[in-house]
């Protein structure tokens, strides 16, 4: 985390709240001091009024956006026991998504009596403090009354990747303070720390935690590398539209392991080069697996022929393989499409022994003659070579009118999905069913930790 040692603000957050004004509070200031005593790393920020973790949480400024997760908003309650007319007060923390089990107040503190949180009027007459202003940096720098400080140990738990920060108020409704829970074990001496607090299953809030935790993928290109690049901004672009509000910008996209291999190439002749393809990628997927990926990809269409044994290399490592062919059958069982055209190059086209795709002959394909093929594949070779990418794009929509009979033309050749993906205008005649869209659709399902078929 950067070491912020002074006073930072964003007065920009400030322009549609009238309430602000620019004196400082007394309790940011006494913060700021805390934070700068210790030297740890701070950042204030500006809000609208809040006056709970729950309002809270959704005017909160972090890294360019406002809202965080619930659980990164840090809840703080005042109480007190009363034992044989002696009090003893006690400020408990935990995360904004969980509820305070009062049952384990009394069992922490190993004392008789019965716990009760303040009231307003207490709270402002004993710590000159309201609802929605109470927390842990302003209470250890208080002398008005001692008081115990009890946190729950998931505070402490780094189960947020990024930013792995959490923020609370200022001491006052429109100032917020982000730090690094870590640091409150310094920052507060005298705290406690127990389990203190009840997960409450029923929020909303488990399931963005768990889109900010996205799982990591490794991803391996080479035939030609544009087609890997096609494929993470495919990846990326899924990601932003599943998350819609919810996406915080680059924490909220995927870690991407990124491998290109040029042997990949010699796919282009794999009937013949079936061995030499192998040793290139078998290296290249125990490479990203020993790295510790969660997901591997492939952008490639003819190597997906090797997925049975990918599949058990990524087994031994625990890694999940998508398989592009079984991402396009799902997609036409889903759709019920049963009649279609495939474009590839041959050995993937032609739905045989080296397609990866010859699960779809169980359907009822049009099968492409050679020399159509060929025609296609050199659209192909064209967007390798950096031709113009209009008139390319309209001699695949000429070739698909005058040889493809089927209304759904599924598009199994990287060049050809990059040809369209470079196109705004997507409105056409026949249903073109890019198998590398939907592979990038799948794959970011799979990071978000949702059902991708």
């Amino acid at each position: 985390m950067k070491k912020y040692t002074k006073l930072d603000y964003n007065k920009a957050n400030m322009r549609s709240n009238s309430e602000f004004d620019e004196e400082i509070p007394s309790n940011v200031k006494v913060i700021e001091s805390l934070f700068s005593q210790y030297r740890k790393g701070f950042k204030f920020s500006r809000n609208a009024y809040a006056g709970s973790c729950r309002d809270a949480r959704s005017k909160r400024y972090r890294l360019g956006n406002r809202g965080i997760p619930l659980s990164d908003e840090l809840k703080s309650i005042i109480g007190k026991v009363v034992n044989h007319k002696q009090i003893t007060y006690v400020a408990l923390h935990c995360r904004g998504d969980m509820e305070i089990c009062v049952d384990n107040i009394i069992d922490v503190l190993n004392i008789e009596g019965e716990f009760a949180v303040l009231n307003a009027d207490e709270l402002f007459a004993v710590f000159n403090m309201e609802y929605g202003t109470v927390n842990p940096f302003v209470l250890s720098s208080s002398e008005t009354e001692s008081i115990n400080q009890i946190f729950d140990s998931r505070v402490f738990e780094q189960h947020v990747k990024l930013p792995g920060t959490m923020m609370t108020n200022a001491g006052d409704h429109t100032w917020a303070i982000e730090f690094d829970p870590l640091d409150l074990k310094v920052l507060i001496p005298d705290m406690v720390v127990a389990k203190i607090a009840e997960i409450n299953q029923a929020t909303e809030d488990y399931e963005e935690l768990s889109r900010l935790n996205l799982r990591s993928i490794g991803l391996i290109t080479g035939n030609g590398p544009d087609s890997g690049m096609a494929l993470w901004q495919l990846i990326n672009d899924n990601v932003k539209e599943i998350m819609s509000d919810k996406f915080l910008g680059d924490l909220s996209l995927p870690e991407v392991n990124v491998l290109s291999v040029p042997g990949m190439g010699l796919s282009m002749e794999l009937k013949l080069r079936k061995s030499a393809t192998w040793r290139e990628l078998s290296r290249a997927v125990e490479t990203l697996c020993n790295h510790g990926v969660d997901i591997l990809c492939l952008a490639c269409h003819t190597t997906h022929y090797f997925s049975d044994q990918i599949k058990e290399i990524c087994k031994k490592y625990g890694v999940t393989f998508l398989s592009m062919p079984e991402v396009v059958v799902s997609y036409l069982q889903k759709k019920k499409i049963t009649e279609f055209a495939l474009l590839g190059i041959p050995s993937v086209a032609d739905l045989g022994e080296w397609s990866a795709y010859s699960t779809l002959n169980k359907y009822n394909p049009e099968i492409l003659d050679s020399e159509t093929l060929d025609s296609f594949l050199e659209i192909g070779y064209l967007v390798k070579q950096k031709q113009p990418f209009e008139k390319s794009f309209q001699k695949l929509i000429h070739l698909i009118k005058k040889k493809i009979k089927s209304e759904n033309v599924i598009i199994a050749l990287t060049e050809l999905s990059i040809l369209l993906q470079k196109q705004s205008n997507k409105k056409r005649r026949r249903n073109i069913i890019d198998a590398l869209e939907l592979y990038g659709e799948a794959i970011a399902k799979a990071s978000l930790g949702l059902k991708w078929h």
